[in-house]
């Protein structure tokens, strides 16, 4: 769904704004992956507690209950996560008001991608079944976006090549040992 706002936004120029919607798509998916995961290490050990004991609850879901549980039952469950929810909100925003924090679990704005393309460019592949594109990041310049001469199941081809042909390559020190 993501990659396919690309094809929407890119034609009328707007590469900035259509890296962005790529970046929310899969932020979207590992956001809630990485909350249970993010390296917390420079925050307060109190803070760090408070938002892993909460993340840690959130991950067990909503106990699910059979018919004929009194609803009494069912409206304090469901009051307990909407509680847990409120409280792993409270805790982002405690921590997203430490410095170097501000973006905690946000995705990337585009100025941040271009930051850390100080090294060198990044290039990002957006590859949907009308059309493949490129899209050239460096640092301190307007990105570059290329129209790839191929779709998405010829690069579904050539990765299935590239990993055969890997599978299929001698072990180097095989081949050193025969020399």
């Amino acid at each position: 769904m993501f990659r396919d706002s690309f094809g929407i936004v890119s034609p009328y120029g707007d590469v900035r704004r259509a890296v962005e919607l790529l970046e929310q798509g899969g932020t979207l998916i590992w956001t809630q992956m990485a909350r249970f995961r993010t390296p917390l290490y420079s925050l307060p050990d109190a803070l760090t507690k408070t938002f892993r004991d909460i993340s840690f609850l959130l991950d067990k879901p909503p106990a699910n209950h059979p018919g004929g549980t009194p609803i009494v039952v069912v409206e304090a469950e469901a009051t307990r996560y909407r509680r847990l929810v409120e409280d792993w909100n409270g805790a982002v925003e405690e921590i997203r008001k430490i410095e170097g924090f501000s973006r905690f679990l946000l995705s990337p704005v585009f100025s941040d991608l271009q930051d850390a393309a100080c090294d060198g460019p990044i290039i990002v592949l957006v590859a949907t079944k009308s059309s493949c594109d490129v899209i050239i990041i460096p640092h301190k310049q307007s990105p570059t976006s290329i129209q790839l001469p191929t779709n998405f199941e010829k690069l579904q081809r050539l990765v299935l090549a590239l990993k055969e042909a890997k599978h299929n390559e001698p072990n180097a020190k095989e081949n050193q040992s025969a020399r």
